[in-house]
C-alpha cells in the first residue's frame, strides 16, 4: 500500500504464482499465463472482491481507492524482497512509479 502524503491510499498487489495457478486449473484455465491471468477480468473481480472486503474492516482513510496486480510476483531476485521476504517498499515503489503516479492523476 502507498498513501503517505497523498490523498488517499493505493495498493500494488502481487499474486502468489502457484496459488492463482491453482485456482485457474479449478476453472479450466490451466493453459493460461500468470501475465494472463493478472490481464484477465475474472481475476480482477476476484481480487476486487477481496479489495472490498478488506476496506470493509478499516477506516474511511485506510481504504484502498485504487490498486493494480502486478505482472509478476515480489522476489528476493529482483530485489523487491529482503532475504526474510519483507517488502523494500522503496524499490517497489520506485519501479513501479508510473502505476502509483496514474493512481492521482
Amino acid at each position: 500500500m502507498f498513501g503517505e502524503a497523498r490523498n488517499f491510499c493505493v495498493a500494488l498487489i502481487a499474486l502468489d504464482p502457484d496459488v492463482i495457478a491453482g485456482w485457474a486449473a479449478d476453472r479450466g484455465l490451466s493453459d493460461a499465463s500468470y501475465e494472463d491471468l493478472v490481464k484477465s477480468q475474472e481475476v480482477h473481480d476476484l481480487i476486487d472482491e477481496y479489495v472490498r472486503k478488506l476496506n470493509a474492516e478499516l477506516n474511511r482513510w485506510e481504504t484502498i481507492k485504487k490498486w493494480a496486480l502486478l505482472d509478476h510476483d515480489l522476489s528476493v531476485e529482483r530485489g523487491e524482497l529482503t532475504p526474510s521476504l519483507k517488502v523494500k517498499r522503496a524499490v517497489v515503489a520506485e519501479r513501479n512509479k508510473a502505476i502509483i503516479d496514474a493512481f492521482y492523476d
